[in-house]
């Protein structure tokens, strides 16, 4: 009496899973970002995020230089679109990093369609400038305030 109720157990339980698994993740979930969140999200642009939502979605769905890694305790920092460590001059001033080759940026629509666009090094020079934009109001601004030195000027951002 004891197996047959433990089969017929199995069997209800081995049916919910199965269930279960196919309401929560569709076959079309692979291209779907699915988060648990608890107030509106106020923008997608990195450089004017600030609250904790919106910095959640950013992180889980844009790729940075550096990254943590997670299995490591104490927490250790890897390259992830960098190729290696930073390489710091002698005097502290300069860091020199460079990016991995033929990183693609996602396919999207618009300008770059059916185009393939790789990442380069302006890239990030552009969004650092764009943090240091004043008239954006980016909470970051104050990270490189007259820390950086523009191209061809004696001025900083």
């Amino acid at each position: 009496m004891k197996i047959i109720i433990y089969s017929i157990l199995s069997v209800i339980a081995a049916v919910a899973l199965y269930s279960a698994k196919n309401e929560v993740m569709p076959v079309d979930s692979v291209k779907s970002l699915n988060l648990a969140l608890s107030h509106p999200i106020k923008s997608f642009d990195p450089a004017i995020a600030f609250n904790d939502d919106s910095l959640t979605v950013i992180g889980q769905s844009l790729e940075t230089l550096y990254q943590y890694h997670y299995l490591k305790r104490p927490y250790e920092v890897i390259p992830a679109l960098a190729k290696d460590m930073p390489k710091i001059s002698k005097d502290g001033k300069t860091y020199t990093i460079t990016i991995k080759d033929k990183i693609a940026y996602s396919p999207s629509q618009g300008l770059f369609e059916g185009k393939t666009r790789y990442v380069q090094a302006q890239d990030f020079v552009n969004q650092i400038k764009r943090l240091a934009f004043t008239p954006l109001k980016s909470t970051g601004a104050w990270l490189f305030s007259g820390k950086i030195k523009g191209p061809g000027s004696n001025e900083y951002l």
